[in-house]
Formats: structure tokens, C-alpha cells, sequence
């Protein structure tokens, strides 16, 4: 395995002094072995957009490698120090990173985006807008940020009042948090799905007592009034924040760790 990491900032001229990083998990070539190409995986970790969660990066990026993904694990920027639309920049360009080198990646051109709570916000807002990335004033051109498919894993997704993550909203929008805020409906995930958006996965626990399960339901029901492949999985126990929901992160939750076999066989179907 080879293991690289790239600056977006820098690399894309992207206005924030802080670094963003894209780490990636590469097969070695193997003289014993006939080249092959493999599906990308973008994983997106959480953190409320104040914190990038260790727990729900590298040890998801291993995790998929050993089931023959290539793997890639965004660190973006969060509050104080930027606000939107500056993260879903960098997921765009994190995208792009992966389809303009995906030769030298040993990628097969299918790219796959995995988000885990607020991380889940900024993949399924990926999902929503990757035609339509708000990159003027940031990039020079437009990014080639479109995804195949995208996993959305216990989520912030929704901004109404009921079921919204209050304090996501309120970092990634540098302002308390208002239902009818434009912004707000603006990135209420599941009020901007159209017939572009890529198939989706989505888990959850039902007692989830952060980020209301709701969200993940809400937002499958947008899926299936517009007929986009997708899959639900709500366990019915859990504690937010579970990852690989195993002693890797010091949170066994065998039951629900079942949703990474069925989102390796999701994600293997659209691959």
C-alpha cells in the first residue's frame, strides 16, 4: 500500500490559509500480479463542521482498501476558521483530484463518497449539487466533482427545526441557527434532491440521541419519489458517532456492523 497525501488548498488556489488535505490509500504495483483498476472511495469523516473525526477516517479508508477500493480520506476546513460554501469546494475538488489522476491511482473511473454525521452533510450536499458547485470567486474553473454513488452514514441532513443538528448548521454557516433561514433550506438535504443525484446508501440507529434518525428517513423518501436506486438500514441501538462500529474505535456495535458488507455490496452493484 502506498500512502500520499496532497494539499487541495494550495494545489486548487483555494482562498484559506489552514491546510486541507486528501490522504490517499494506494495499491503498490505487484510484478505478480496482472494491473488492475479499482473503484474510489472519498471518505468524508464528521465533526459538527468544528472537528474532522480521526475515527471515521483512516480506519474506514482501511477498511474498504482490504475490500478493494482505492481510498481517500478528506481533512477540510471547518469553523472558525471558514464557512460554506468552502467545504463542499473542497469535497468538488477532491473529486476532481481523483478523476484527473486516476491513472496514476489505479482508479476505474467509478468515484464513491462516504459521509459519517456532519461529514454526512457535506457528502450528501455533494450529492445534490456536484452539478452545480458554487467554485466562482474560489477556483478557476468548474470542478469535475461528479460522483457515481454516496454512502450517507448517520447524517446531518435535514435543517428543520424537529430533527435538525442545530449546531452543524450554526458552524457551517457562522450564524445561529434559523429554520427559515435561506441558507438553511438551502442545504436541507433532502429539499434538493433531483434526478441527478447518484444512488444512495443510508444507515442509522433509531435511538440515535445526536442526529435524529429522521433525517436519514426523510431523506430516502426523496429518493424513492424520484425513483434514484437506494438502500436504508436503521439498527435499532446504537450511540452516534459509531464508525466502523468495532474495537478499532472502541465502540463494538455488532449489529450495526453489519452495514459495511452491505455497503461494499451496494456500492459493488453500481461499480
Amino acid at each position: 500500500m502506498l500512502i500520499e497525501t496532497v494539499e487541495l488548498n494550495s494545489m486548487y488556489g483555494i482562498p484559506v490559509k489552514t491546510k486541507c488535505t486528501l490522504t490517499a490509500y494506494v495499491p503498490e504495483e505487484n510484478p505478480e500480479k496482472k494491473p488492475e483498476t479499482l473503484p474510489a472511495l472519498l471518505v468524508i469523516p464528521g465533526g459538527g463542521y468544528g472537528m474532522v473525526s480521526a475515527r471515521e477516517g483512516e480506519p474506514l479508508a482501511l477498511e474498504f482498501y482490504n475490500r478493494r477500493y482505492v481510498t481517500f480520506v478528506l481533512k477540510y476546513n471547518v469553523a472558525p476558521d471558514v464557512r460554506h460554501p468552502i467545504p463542499l469546494i473542497q469535497a468538488a475538488c477532491a473529486v476532481d483530484y481523483i478523476r484527473k489522476n486516476a491513472a496514476k491511482l489505479h482508479v476505474n473511473g467509478k468515484v464513491f463518497a462516504m459521509g459519517f454525521s456532519a461529514g454526512g452533510h457535506l457528502a450528501g450536499t455533494l450529492a445534490d449539487y456536484w452539478h452545480s458547485i458554487p467554485y466562482e470567486g474560489y477556483l478557476k474553473a468548474k470542478p469535475d466533482s461528479k460522483i457515481d454513488g454516496v454512502a450517507l452514514c448517520y447524517a446531518v441532513l435535514s435543517g428543520d427545526r424537529e430533527i435538525a443538528h442545530e449546531g452543524s448548521f450554526a458552524n457551517l454557516l457562522g450564524k445561529q441557527y434559523d429554520e427559515n433561514d435561506a441558507d438553511v433550506q438551502a442545504l436541507s438535504i433532502e429539499k434538493h434532491v433531483s434526478e441527478l443525484n447518484p444512488p444512495a446508501f443510508f444507515w442509522h440507529t433509531a435511538d440515535d440521541s445526536c442526529v435524529n434518525s429522521i433525517n436519514t428517513l426523510v431523506t430516502a423518501a426523496a429518493y424513492a419519489r424520484l425513483h434514484i436506486p437506494f438502500e436504508v438500514h436503521v439498527y435499532p441501538h446504537g450511540v452516534h458517532g459509531l464508525s466502523v462500529c468495532d474495537e478499532r474505535v472502541d465502540t463494538v456495535n455488532e449489529r450495526a456492523a453489519a452495514w459495511v458488507g452491505e455497503c461494499d455490496k451496494f456500492f459493488k452493484s453500481l461499480a
